[in-house]
């Protein structure tokens, strides 16, 4: 999975690092940053599975334009270098792997790097400008031995020579691609997310699913998935979701049915929490998506309904093999993640929160530590300072005479 993330000169990002869990909740007040840690992971996902787009197609991520080179630079400093890039690690196989990928951007052009580190050393350093075909590449050394080497052209690799006992090609390959297949394994949910019809079509589907006609087709389509959905759905809600298909070819309803009920109502005309429920599950449960980064998933949810919805992210997490990054401003969302760490469901260390909050125009990133009984480690500074202010609305302080 990926395991850090580092972002330089992006938006309001002047320079942070930051190590990913199998949780990581990013909180702090509006317009501190915490969007731009999730988009500056699906440029570099773009960059990843599309090279062959231009810098400003790019930087469409579909759910939102981002501008120009220049709009995303930080302070629209075009100087500057700005750098994205991931740690890939896997400890749960017997041989750990260790690697790194990154993009940097200057005036002079773009350049892929990657990292080797575990089990083989290797360093490659690709110049590219984008549009970029996967038209160029770099015969890599392992371990500075001319005698084991491979060719990268930026995204996968090939041409693997010189192999023996001393180097495995299915664990180098392992290493060398991991950061791309996790890269190509993210989904950045935004905010405006849910069902706004009650019929739908079938329509074609490419690999990644943004839009709700998509997630639909997808929920119609493909029978696992809707089993999948259904069963968490339930755990979640206590009601029964389904698919109903129409006697018109392609033409299908979301259905929704409330425990003891004898007919289902359409999706639309439920409560938009339970509406985005199902989105959500299809999104994080799609077979293609392993890293899924939500953008406020608490909107439109009851803390009862947040609670439900946590232990059922961590029982997916465990059962599929699901990452999450999620950018909050619930501190009940958060307390939730916190109760399972308390009750031995989610390990701390399986559980990184940050605060971001803003400096002049630069975001600052503080790691807030989880410890083993489900608290942080000096309180959850972003809502201990909102209600401390309340609390002195309510009881002002008199100060002696």
């Amino acid at each position: 999975m990926i395991t850090g993330l580092y972002v330089k000169n992006f938006r309001s990002i002047r320079d942070a690092s930051l190590d990913l869990g199998r949780f990581t909740v990013l909180n702090g007040e509006n317009n501190s940053g915490k969007s731009s840690v999730l988009y500056a992971l699906q440029v570099l996902k773009n960059i990843v599975t599309s090279p062959n787009r231009s810098m400003d197609d790019l930087l469409n991520l579909n759910f939102l334009n981002l501008g120009g080179i220049e709009e995303v630079m930080f302070n629209k400093k075009i100087n500057l270098e700005l750098k994205i890039g991931v740690r890939s690690g896997n400890t749960e196989k017997p041989q750990d792997l260790l690697s790194y990928y990154y993009w940097t951007h200057t005036l002079l052009g773009d350049t892929l790097i990657l990292k080797g580190r575990k089990p083989y050393n290797f360093d490659g350093n690709l110049h590219v400008s984008f549009p970029y075909t996967l038209n160029k590449g770099q015969k890599i050394e392992i371990g500075k031995s001319p005698n084991h080497t491979f060719f990268w052209n930026g995204v996968t690799a090939d041409q693997f020579e010189g192999y023996n006992e001393q180097v495995d090609a299915l664990l180098l390959t392992a290493e060398i691609d991991q950061c791309a297949a996790n890269l190509s394994g993210l989904d950045v949910i935004p905010t405006h997310r849910g069902f706004s019809r009650a019929a739908f079509n079938l329509i074609p589907l490419q690999y990644n699913i943004y839009t709700e006609d998509e997630v639909a087709t997808l929920l119609a389509s493909d029978k696992v998935l809707l089993s999948q959905v259904s069963y968490y759905f339930k755990k979640i809600t206590g009601k029964e979701f389904s698919v109903s298909l129409m006697q018109v070819p392609g033409l299908f309803f979301l259905q929704v049915k409330d425990p003891g009920a004898s007919t289902s109502i359409q999706l639309v005309n439920q409560g938009m929490g339970i509406n985005q429920i199902v989105f959500l599950l299809a999104k994080i449960l799609y077979s293609k998506n392993r890293l899924i980064c939500i953008d406020e998933p608490e909107i439109h949810l009851h803390p009862t309904l947040i609670e439900q919805f946590i232990r059922v992210l961590v029982e997916i997490s465990k059962a599929e093999g699901k990452q999450f990054l999620f950018s909050t401003h619930s501190e009940h969302w958060i307390m939730s993640l916190l109760a399972e760490v308390c009750e031995g469901n989610l390990p701390a260390s399986d559980l990184k929160v940050y605060y971001l909050r803003k400096q002049g125009l630069e975001t600052l990133v503080e790691e807030q530590e989880v410890q083993e009984n489900g608290q942080i480690a000096g309180g959850l500074k972003n809502f201990l300072e909102s209600q401390m202010r309340l609390a002195q609305r309510f009881f002002p302080v008199e100060m002696p005479g």
